[in-house]
């Protein structure tokens, strides 16, 4: 057969005037064929593939000689393929919808009608033939004979329920949200365990930047709440929605009101909302929840996770910030005192004894302390080998805050290597490569790094060839690392809080050089250094001529997005972050800041609209 058809479609090659060179086993009848049809010379492609339907009449060949004598307008000679594939297949009804399809390309409108009415009645109790029916609709735009054709299907067989996932997603195809949602939501109805199947089936769009489909969802869900209040699966719907727009407060609301409205739940949702929007950064709902929850009292099946939860979310939030009052950090400290007396310190409680040593060290300057703390934690037989590592990790990095670099090393080569394989042990490489950075030995810093480039974490992976660039693109034109060395000794200073210290190695680069590469970075540095010390003006003006100087270098979306969140969250000039926010989305299309700029401004924008 293969030999056959080789010789045939080589005799016709010749007949239409393509040289037979072009034609080898490299180079298939069907590769040729299709090398025509893209270059728009149907005539030679149709006649290519129809001796290859002849000999092989499967479904590409088919579909593709029709769409050449579409391409030609030869209609009545694409008839005789849909006739031809009928004597083929008699009992497939998706044929229909190609000879209907011909005919609509005709211009005969009733003609094709007539087949597509045809196609539908044929689909009759088998499911594979609605789907092929349906599939031939759909890649001829004819979304609405498609769900016609799901929707008799499914009296067929008397169940309006079979295909409501197929027609749901032909009329999210169309842009039809409103009945998509009420398709999904009479779903929902019917089979109530359903809801994490239709979540999936919504993500994307949910996910997306999308204010139509959202106020139809939002909208949707409302309505069969208030129709249905004893229906935990739209209050569940709800909540899903609100933390997939990473609405949180929106979410814990309702979130505290299945626990009123349902015994069963015993607050689950409160625990699940608070611990995703402490992991999103947003602390005051997170707190907001385990406080909730740590109301109900010891009994409570969540009393411990909650303890510990509110602790660690406040410590986070208190990590997070550029400056700390005494006020709040020695009340918070408190708090972890009382915590750690009444769990006790074991292996349940390593995440608060690590905070509270984290915070003696960095915010009280006990560094002493802290490492005692920690070295308990490594010495307890009961705590994991991975927890020891991340302690260790952990105290390295006190250790390196203290002044004590050769001790810090020492503890990261020791996870690096018992983890060799493992994404804490990059973490370690990583951290042991940030110290040689410091200490100026830039070039085995780089051979580290590079290394850590091709790391299976993209957060390490990122980090490493962000701080491997700063090293190769700042040697100075002597070959040497002066400049660089000045400024990796602030970057040291800037770690350990010595921010004064920090801005004179800075300065050093700036007095010494009238231009160098490395003034952007070191504004960029000086900008974090004031907003440190809570200097937002002096910060925004360093940052705004950044982006004036440099608006072509790396960190000019940076530093955007810094002007932006400044201005939203310090000055409260919501006009000015929207600015800032737009400028990123037109300006920076491959920033990483972009999908957050848009949702940060549609957030503002709302909200001035409701205003």
């Amino acid at each position: 057969m293969v030999c056959r058809t080789f010789r045939n479609i080589l005799a016709l090659c010749v007949a239409i005037g393509i040289p037979a060179i072009l034609f080898s086993q490299e180079q298939t009848a069907g590769q040729l064929a299709n090398h025509y049809f893209n270059n728009g010379e149907y005539d030679k492609s149709a006649e290519l593939y129809e001796q290859l339907f002849a000999d092989d009449p499967n479904d590409f060949y088919y579909h593709k000689l029709i769409d050449c004598h579409l391409q030609l307008k030869q209609y009545s000679e694409a008839e005789k393929v849909v006739k031809k594939r009928l004597r083929q297949r008699p009992n497939d009804p998706s044929i229909y919808v190609d000879w209907g399809w011909i005919a609509e390309k005709n211009g005969k409108r009733k003609q094709a009608e007539k087949h597509y009415a045809t196609a539908i009645e044929k689909t009759g109790y088998s499911k594979s033939a609605a789907d092929r029916v349906a599939e031939a609709f759909e890649n001829t735009g004819n979304l609405q004979y498609a769900i016609e054709t799901y929707r008799v299907a499914g009296q067929h067989i008397s169940d309006p329920f079979a295909y409501t996932i197929d027609m749901a997603r032909l009329y999210e195809k169309s842009g039809d949200y409103g009945k998509m949602l009420d398709l999904y939501f009479a779903y929902l109805k019917k089979y109530p365990f359903a809801g994490g199947q239709i979540q999936i089936l919504l993500q994307q769009l949910a996910q997306g930047d999308n204010p139509e489909f959202d106020r139809c969802l939002k909208n949707t869900i409302a309505r069969h709440i208030t129709d249905d209040p004893q229906n935990r699966t739209y209050h569940d719907m709800m909540i899903w929605f609100s933390l997939q727009k990473k609405d949180f407060d929106f979410a814990l609301t309702q979130a505290k009101a299945i626990d009123r409205r349902f015994a069963d739940d015993n607050g689950t949702q409160v625990l699940r909302v608070a611990s995703i929007a402490a992991s999103n950064k947003a602390f005051k709902t997170a707190i907001d929840g385990y406080g909730y929850l740590l109301k109900k009292g010891t009994d409570n099946d969540y009393y411990f996770e909650s303890y510990v939860g509110l602790l660690a979310a406040k410590f986070d939030q208190i990590d997070s910030r550029q400056s700390v009052s005494a006020k709040q950090l020695d009340a918070l400290l408190n708090e972890y005192l009382t915590a750690l007396g009444q769990l006790g310190s074991n292996a349940q409680t390593v995440p608060l004894q690590r905070n509270y040593a984290q915070l003696i060290a960095m915010y009280k300057n006990n560094t002493s302390k802290a490492a005692d703390i920690l070295y308990g934690i490594i010495d307890m037989p009961s705590v994991s080998r991975q927890q020891k590592a991340e302690t260790k990790l952990q105290l390295g990095d006190i250790l390196l805050f203290s002044g004590s670099v050769w001790e810090a090393s020492l503890l990261y080569m020791q996870v690096e290597k018992d983890f060799k394989n493992d994404l804490i042990g990059s973490q370690a490489k990583y951290k042991n490569a940030l110290l040689s950075y410091y200490n100026a030995d830039f070039q085995w810093a780089k051979s580290q790094l590079d290394v850590l480039r091709a790391s299976t974490s993209k957060p390490i992976a990122n980090d490493a060839m962000q701080l491997s660039l700063l090293i190769s693109d700042n040697m100075d034109d002597d070959s040497s690392f002066a400049m660089l060395t000045y400024f990796a000794k602030g970057d040291m200073l800037l770690y350990q809080k010595k921010y004064d210290s920090a801005c004179q190695y800075y300065d050093s680069v700036l007095v010494r050089n009238l231009s160098h590469p490395l003034f952007d970075e070191i504004i960029m540095r000086k900008a974090t250094v004031a907003l440190q010390q809570e200097r937002y003006s002096h910060a925004d003006s360093l940052l705004q001529n950044l982006v004036r100087q440099y608006p072509y270098d790396i960190l000019a979306d940076d530093a955007l997005f810094m002007l932006a969140t400044l201005n939203e969250e310090q000055f409260g000039n919501t006009a000015k972050a929207m600015e800032y926010y737009e400028k990123i989305i037109l300006d920076y299309p491959a920033s990483l800041y972009v999908t957050e700029s848009r949702k940060k401004y549609n957030l503002l924008k709302n909200k001035n609209l409701e205003l």
